[in-house]
């Protein structure tokens, strides 16, 4: 390792220190790229009136603030969000592993306790299955953070200090997600069940990736699913949406850090125009 690559891994360890001081340097987990690994937590929320007044804050996509993890609106609108009422219990914390990569590769997160994944919370609408690691006995995907062809790096915030803050807003709408779930018939669109506000959802309504030809013993009828609100604006996901909405020079979405041109466009591509 030179004096350059030494220089610039003691500062990541001071700007995160600072900035995110639960979090420690672990060893690289095998089978992976990476070449540093953080443990650490975050909690999004300090108690339900901040959940609550961030979620009239995220709706109406005004910047919020990220201290240490914790989420805060900075203004929002006076009337109450229709769905606000459902945010209790919001004071959960978040064990997480960091991964950060060689440039121009972005970082990844993990979360590991509670593990966060397609297992165990069914429905999640924004996890990186392409970014799926082992981890102490358990199979991870990556958090869908940001799309990198939206989001850019400001040079006056260290990037791995801001891609946690980002993280952290992740893990805010995600507990919004997970409190407003309710049961809905998929044909209608018709509510069927609205739990207590911060009762435990026990999601295992079957789904249509379940049924994969060869490998389901049986096929299972998809006809109820449970739906969350994620709060703000969402990044266009899916082949057609990135076709139409990534500059083909611009940054891919993936994180690589190359041009989408030399990276997803051409499968993107065909897999739009594939009808």
């Amino acid at each position: 390792m030179n004096a350059a690559s030494v220089a610039s891994d003691l500062t990541s360890d001071l700007d995160i220190q600072r900035f995110y001081p639960d979090f420690s340097p672990v060893e690289v987990p095998s089978g992976t790229s990476a070449r540093r690994a953080w443990i650490g937590s975050i909690q999004p929320f300090e108690e339900d009136t901040s959940a609550k007044l961030l979620l009239r804050a995220l709706d109406e996509n005004r910047v919020v603030e990220v201290d240490r993890g914790t989420v805060r609106a900075i203004s929002c609108p006076k009337a109450s969000h229709p769905l606000e009422a459902r945010l209790v219990y919001m004071q959960i914390s978040f064990h997480l592993l960091l991964l950060e990569y060689a440039a121009p590769v972005h970082p990844r997160v993990y979360g590991w306790r509670p593990k966060i994944s397609r297992y165990t919370l069914p429905g999640h609408p924004h996890l990186r299955g392409d970014q799926q690691i082992e981890y102490a006995g358990a199979y991870l995907p990556a958090l869908c953070v940001y799309s990198a062809a939206e989001f850019k790096y400001v040079k006056r915030t260290p990037p791995l200090v801001e891609f946690l803050d980002q993280t952290a807003t992740f893990l805010a709408k995600q507990l919004i997600w997970i409190r407003t779930r309710q049961l809905f018939e998929i044909k209608t669109d018709r509510l069927i069940y609205a739990p207590a506000s911060g009762a435990r959802v026990l999601d295992l309504e079957p789904r249509a990736e379940d049924n994969v030809p060869g490998i389901s013993r049986h096929t299972r009828p998809v006809t109820r699913i449970w739906k969350g609100y994620w709060p703000g604006a969402i990044a266009p996901a899916g082949p057609t949406a990135h076709v139409a909405a990534i500059d083909p020079n611009s940054e891919c979405w993936c994180g690589r850090g190359i041009r989408y041109r030399d990276c997803h466009f051409q499968f993107e591509k065909r897999m739009a125009f594939k009808k």
